[in-house]
């Protein structure tokens, strides 16, 4: 078995970062009120890696503490029931969230295929982690597609755990 806690700083990044590559998606403009503009591709891949970057550094943290929470050192090995605990208590939670900003931006004009598929390729990890939280301790490369795809879009930020 891999050594999840060992590395619970990239396996949250990768939760985050995969989940954060699907908030590219279109956002609703029934929402919004007001017209705003949509951002460039430049503006929209520097913001969504600030939102990346952030939420990466929160779901360390918050990894961290919840692994000491459980009373697990680095180089424990957890069982598929405290990673699946972790997955639930902070990598999942703090993945939907960094969606929900990034998403938020709504996708520049004319790339909205583009960050279509980012977030079918990201949602289908994430609701695989929804189902079975034990596969962040059993496939190290779920979030590769996704990641993928948001490298290549210039989310170097989100894409952090490929």
């Amino acid at each position: 078995m891999r050594n999840a806690f060992a590395g619970w700083s990239s396996v949250g990044a990768m939760i985050a970062v995969g989940v954060l590559v699907a908030a590219c998606g279109g956002s609703s403009s029934s929402t919004s009120r007001t017209a705003t503009p949509a951002l460039t591709r430049a503006e929209f891949v520097a913001k969504a890696n600030a939102i990346c970057t952030k939420g990466n550094a929160q779901t360390q943290t918050a990894t961290a503490a919840y692994v000491k929470k459980l009373g697990l050192g680095a180089n424990a090995k957890p069982t598929n029931a405290q990673v699946a605990k972790v997955a639930d208590a902070v990598l999942i939670p703090g993945a939907q969230a960094e969606i929900d900003a990034i998403r938020a931006l709504g996708a520049p004009s004319g790339d909205q295929q583009t960050v279509n598929a980012m977030l079918a390729a990201v949602q289908q990890a994430v609701d695989k982690v929804k189902r079975n939280p034990a596969l962040v301790n059993t496939n190290p490369k779920l979030f590769a597609a996704a990641n993928k795809l948001a490298s290549s879009y210039g989310l170097k930020a989100c894409a952090a755990g490929s």
